[in-house]
């Protein structure tokens, strides 16, 4: 494994977490948007 290859390793990590945390923040959204209308 090249320092590249973990770079690269460590960049998909980070993408990923922020693909999960941009859909739980999306949820959290609409479930907020709910509660305000009620």
């Amino acid at each position: 494994m090249t320092q590249l290859d973990n770079q690269h390793q460590t960049a998909a990590k980070i993408f990923e977490k922020l693909d999960d945390l941009e859909q739980k923040s999306r949820q959290i959204e609409i479930i907020l948007r709910e509660h305000i209308k009620n």
